[in-house]
């Protein structure tokens, strides 16, 4: 899915002039537009707010779901202009003072720009963010480098020690928003060092971007020798003949032996000093499980897995056996310096992670088959799809959050929003955009997830919504909100949710965040309660 953003009213946006025909035709992100018309109804009927016509609500349709792509092709960029109101199509030709087609595409878009094409519909698309380099090499810098928190500082010399022996394994958990990636980061500079490569692997473009440029930012600082990084998600592969390297990918890359990836990787193998796995809770799923075998076949590469809550599930004991056993029952954690204090305290108390003010929305009109939702619960990881959508397709739980965000926005509150269904995410912003507010969604499919990140972060866009992406490898200090309108069982993907906004004062972050929930009347889902600790029985070293 493409970005979807609304920095002014689309009722002003050139949108609105365009034809029926076309309209439709882009306007695609739902089958109709009954959910939408029946939500603003109900608000018009609660509220006394108006609602848009139809062609408006087609307008903001299109402009969300058209994507940048659009118009990186002058026949497509032609075809917007001759759809336009006719008086308008005048104007612009009398302003080009050419025929349509035989000017640039660059002087077209020029131009509607000046008429109001939303500027992030003019940039050019891509699926990675075009900022950061894919190839580095490094030599040492002079320059001096905030060190190691001592608790980080600690964790890696505990993980140094489990991971002396050939064939040794750990995992390290820590909390969202503690420091993860950079205390690890640690233990990867200690093997370039050692003058033996790195790899890690996510599952996702977000977290491997943030290892990279954390490594990137570490080893221009403590360089001992001249060594280079690859980001092979965007990177032609190299041709380097010596090492030390940081190679960064994702699973999905080295699934097939035969990739462009694993292929690259495969004459490096026995250089691997040091193998990391982020989100290590999913490293059991056998297919995982080959990959992460197939690089530490070498009895002196070690592996080490990241976690913020280590486990697969709450309530799958062999599923969490099989995970601790396979990191050899060996995990470190951040020790508080006292035996009454918790984790979550300890790191407050020091500002690293913010103080949560919970919210809840409670929502008394869900009504599912309390025996289908008992079998999705009792037998699957979490909420199925279904399920999840049907609950996203309940007007008065919509009707419920938007009321609430568009509270929060009148705040000045910025907010986070994890939505049950991609359906829902855009059926919310497309309400919002009606509003005024300025939103955006991504998903999976959203290519320039980046650049919308970049609009969150500098405060452009006030609610970010999305579907299944922003729960890892996202940092958003200056989060005021994180608004959960997703039920789950997962213990894990409602810490990582939670955990966006806890980065604290000593951090960049806040001492506060706000949490809202919605509180639907289903029975039997996880609290937030001993997230940290819920899997110590698991391991033989916990604390």
């Amino acid at each position: 899915m493409e970005p979807i953003t609304s920095t002014s009213n689309t009722m002003n946006s050139i949108f609105t002039r365009l034809n029926y025909s076309f309209l439709s035709e882009y306007s695609k992100r739902f089958t109709d537009l009954r959910d939408v018309l029946y939500i603003m109804n109900l608000a018009q009927s609660k509220d006394g707010h108006s609602y848009p016509t139809d062609k408006e609500l087609l307008a903001i349709e299109a402009e969300m779901s058209i994507g940048s792509g659009f118009f990186q092709s002058k026949n497509k960029v032609v075809n917007f202009v001759y759809s336009l109101e006719p008086n308008l199509q005048n104007s612009i030709k009398a302003r080009i003072g050419e025929d349509i087609e035989s000017v640039t595409l660059e002087t077209l878009i020029s131009v509607l720009i000046e008429y109001g094409l939303p500027l992030h519909l003019a940039l050019k698309t891509s699926r990675h963010d075009s900022n950061s380099p894919s190839v580095l090499k490094f030599k040492a810098d002079p320059n001096p480098f905030k060190p190691l928190k001592p608790y980080q500082a600690m964790v890696v010399q505990r993980a140094n020690e489990l991971l002396k022996p050939n064939f040794s394994r750990c995992i390290i958990q820590m909390p969202t928003g503690s420091g993860k990636t950079r205390t690890a980061i640690e233990l990867v500079i200690n093997n370039i060092r050692d003058n033996k490569d790195v790899l890690w692997i996510a599952n996702s473009e977000e977290l491997i971007n943030q290892a990279f440029t954390t490594f990137c930012d570490s080893w221009s600082h403590l360089a001992n020798l001249e060594s280079t990084a690859v980001n092979y998600l965007t990177a032609e592969i190299p041709n380097i003949e010596f090492g030390p390297i940081f190679h960064a990918t994702t699973i999905q890359s080295l699934l097939d032996i035969q990739s462009r990836t694993a292929q690259a990787l495969a004459s490096r193998t026995t250089e691997l000093g040091l193998v990391v796995f982020d989100e290590a809770h999913q490293a059991p799923a056998p297919r995982y499980r080959e990959v992460l075998e197939r690089y530490t076949s070498n009895p002196k590469t070690k592996l080490l897995g990241l976690t913020a809550t280590p486990g697969r599930s709450f309530n799958q004991v062999q599923e969490n056996v099989a995970f601790a056993e396979l990191f050899h029952g060996n995990i470190v954690r951040i020790e508080p310096p006292s035996a009454n204090m918790t984790t979550m305290d300890y790191l407050r108390s020091e500002g690293v992670l913010s103080y949560v003010k919970q919210h809840i929305v409670e929502n008394e009109w869900l009504e599912i088959d309390s025996l289908e939702i008992e079998e999705s619960l009792n037998t699957l990881p979490d909420l199925n799809y279904e399920l999840l959508s049907r609950i996203g397709k309940n007007a008065e739980r919509n009707y419920l959050i938007i009321k609430t965000l568009t509270r929060l926005i009148e705040d000045g509150k910025s907010v986070l929003y994890f939505a049950p269904s991609v359906h829902q995410s855009l059926l919310v912003t497309t309400i919002l955009a009606h509003k005024g507010i300025q939103a955006a969604h991504i998903d999976g499919s959203t290519l320039n997830r980046a650049h919308i990140i970049r609009k969150f972060h500098s405060g452009e866009i006030r609610i970010l919504s999305n579907f299944g992406v922003l729960h890892t490898g996202f940092d958003a200090p200056g989060t005021d909100v994180v608004f959960i309108g997703r039920p789950t069982k997962s213990i894990i993907l409602y810490s990582q949710m939670i955990g966006r906004g806890l980065r604290g004062p000593s951090v960049g972050g806040k001492e506060y965040c706000e949490l809202y929930t919605v509180q639907d009347n289903i029975k039997g889902l996880i609290s937030n309660d001993e997230i940290a600790s819920y899997f110590d029985d698991y391991f033989s070293n916990n604390r």
